[in-house]
């Protein structure tokens, strides 16, 4: 005849589900089960796992997203791809996700983490005065060097276009030259025997 409370409490991760008696016969939902004790009674406390969700992010897009059971193992997606950057992992804030990491409770998410990538342009003269190598990070905008000078010939351009912004390869961009003629002039005295223009 005495009244007894019986009170189950979910440990981090868990949702109390029923009591149940040793027939495993459901006596109540509520974690505080009131009664007045009749017999010997037994009673088993149920809990279910509780699912949390798990979210990976690049550039705003969620790439994959699940509820996963509590303290189950996290398998992130592929790395990613994006031109012009290295990535550098899936971070959480400053934690970076590590095989092996677990569902914690609330969830969790992570987002891609890129660093940008610097690339050069070389500047192949063919014996031309030299041009210094440009080292910009991806997309930096280029300031075109001036045309470079070479003796006996005239600069006839680049084998291919100096780009306006760096691009996500290195460059080797290579000049192309036109030789000079020059007039040669032969006199006797003040007459002339002979002219002809030649190559440098």
């Amino acid at each position: 005849g005495t009244s007894v409370t019986a009170t189950a409490t979910a440990n981090d991760g868990y949702s109390f589900v029923n009591w149940t008696n040793a027939d495993n016969q459901e006596v109540s939902k509520e974690s505080s089960y009131k009664f007045d004790l009749a017999d010997e009674t037994a009673l088993t406390a149920n809990f279910k796992i509780n699912k949390y969700p798990v979210v990976f992010i690049n550039d705003g897009v969620e790439v994959q997203k699940g509820d996963l059971d509590f303290a189950s193992a996290i398998t992130a997606p592929e790395n990613p791809i994006k031109a012009g950057y290295t990535f550098l992992g899936w971070y959480n804030g400053e934690t970076k996700f590590v095989e092996g990491a677990i569902v914690p409770v609330d969830g969790v998410t992570y987002t891609a983490k890129w660093q940008i990538n610097q690339y050069t342009i070389t500047f192949d003269t063919k014996g031309g005065n030299e041009i210094a190598p440009i080292t910009l990070d991806y997309n930096t905008e280029i300031t075109k060097p001036a045309d470079p000078t070479k003796e006996g010939y005239s600069f006839a351009g680049w084998d291919k276009e100096i780009p306006s912004n760096m691009p996500a390869e290195n460059m080797t961009i290579t000049a192309s030259w036109t030789v000079n003629q020059y007039k040669v002039t032969f006199k006797n005295g003040d007459d002339v025997v002979a002219s002809d223009e030649f190559d440098y």
